[in-house]
This record gives C-alpha cells, structure tokens and sequence, in this order.
C-alpha cells in the first residue's frame, strides 16, 4: 500500500487591482476622517457610508466565491484522506491489541519464572520475606534477563543479611529493631523503632523516678497457680494479687504474637525474664 498523488498544476497568486483599491481607500479614510458633515450634508454622509459598505461586501463575496472555488479539490481530498485514516486505525488497533495479549503472556511467563528464583534464592529461613517486597517492575521487560534477575535478588538478600546482623549487634532492643526491619527493609525504620522504645522505657523511668516513695509494708507470699489465674470460673480474689509473686510458665505463640506479649508486660510494667 503507497499513497500516490497526482501532480497537480501550481495555484497561481489570484491577481486583482489591490494596490489601486488600497492608494484609494487610504486617502478616503482622511478625508471622511476630517470631513465635518452637517444637517445639510447628512444625506451625502449617508451615501458614503452606503458605498463603504458595498465595496466592503463585494470584497468579501469575491473571497468567499474564490475560497470555494479553490479550497473545494482540497476539501475532498481531506474527507477521502479522513476516510481512509479511519480504515487504518481499525486495522492498527485489532494488530495492537494482538501485540499486547503476547507481551502481557510473556510478562506473565517471566513472572513465573521471577517467583522460582525468588524461592532459590531465598530459603526457608526468610519465610517472613515476600516477594513483593522486593519486587521491581522493570524486571518483567523484554531487555532485563533473567540472569540480571538473579543477580539483583543475590544482591538484596546480602544487604539484608548485612541489615540484621548490624542490628542484631545493637546494645538495646536487638530484636525488636530487626522484626521492624523486616516489615520494610529500611534501616531507618528499625532504628526509628528502637529510639521509640528507649523514649518509652525512658518516660517510665523517670515517672518512677517522680512517683512518692512509701514504705515497703511486708506481707506474706501468695502461692498462685496458673491453673487459678487463667481458670475464669475459681478466678482467686484479686486483693490477694497485689503482692509481687514468682508464677513460671510456658506459651506457645508466633513471633508475632511473642512481640506483642513482650510489648503488652513492658507497658503494664510487669518484670519478666528468660528461663
């Protein structure tokens, strides 16, 4: 398919008596610009006005006649080249789509793929990563190969490892510093989270600090059972509780929940240790 156009001859420049209209015009427009009519002379004022207005419509019927005449072939031309134009944006667009469906197939395809190397590349001790938290988009394009692929996440996995091992040697709060870390992958998180927990240990301190100092009043240990603390029914008289007692016992619980059991004692002010 070629667009082939005829040669056509050259539009010559339309000739008419321009330049003696324009040296008539100009001196015409001094002169009624100075002519002063009166009663007498209104009727010769409104005959000027009259002729003005003809010649005026007579230009601009002549350029709109011209204009028809000329632009007519044109105007034609335009509408098939519309015509046209439109055949091929059907055409482009049903190629287009096709073009599409494969790339968005092989997008998917290298997904597939992104997702193996990921579960290679990061083994079951990063169980708390997901792939999407490292995902980058560009890797799905047709230039990136899947050994760059690889070599990107070889690279994300030693700055996390680097990441945890630097807060894992942090004086305080080790580990809460890096279960943040591994929400965002951000230093600045963890570190972050770590100076808000000393600003918390801090504050308590120093509201104990503040707190009127009573005598200690001696009192005799209350022997409590787990089994009486969590039995709602044989629940013990909590005016007994108020004395400080040793109770050692076992939880089983997720990471997860072992952080906000560590957070929920701290903020009760409850004293806890290993065992």
């Amino acid at each position: 398919m070629e667009l082939v156009v005829k040669q056509i001859p050259k539009i010559e420049p339309i000739q008419f008596n321009f330049d003696e209209l324009k040296e008539e015009l100009t001196e015409s427009v001094v002169q009624y610009k100075t002519m002063v009519y009166t009663a007498d002379t209104i009727k010769e004022a409104k005959a000027d006005r009259a002729k003005l207005n003809k010649l005026k419509k007579t230009l601009n019927d002549e350029r709109i006649r011209l204009e028809k005449e000329y632009m007519g072939p044109f105007q034609d031309f335009k509408d098939k080249v519309g015509i046209l134009c439109e055949i091929v944006d059907d055409a482009s667009h049903a190629i287009d789509k096709q073009v599409k469906d494969y790339e968005e197939l092989k997008k998917e395809e290298k997904r597939a793929q992104i997702a193996e190397i990921f579960q290679t590349s990061f083994d079951d001790s990063y169980h708390w990563l997901m792939l999407d938290q490292i995902w980058d988009e560009k890797w799905l394009n047709a230039t990136c190969p899947v050994k760059k692929v690889e070599e990107a996440m070889a690279a994300i996995r030693s700055r996390i490892d680097a990441d945890l091992q630097m807060l894992s040697r942090l004086p305080e709060y080790p580990f809460e510093a890096q279960e943040t870390y591994k929400k965002s992958l951000k230093l600045d998180d963890a570190l972050w989270q770590v100076d808000h927990l000393k600003q918390i240990a801090e504050a308590k301190k120093a509201a104990e600090a503040a707190a009127p100092q009573t005598e200690p009043q001696e009192s005799e240990p209350v022997q409590v059972t787990m089994k009486e603390i969590m039995d709602l029914d044989k629940k013990p008289d909590m005016g007994e509780l108020e004395a400080k007692t040793e109770i050692c016992f076992r939880v089983y619980v997720t990471m997860e929940e072992a952080i906000k059991l560590s957070h929920f004692m701290k903020a009760e002010g409850i004293q806890f240790e290993k065992i």
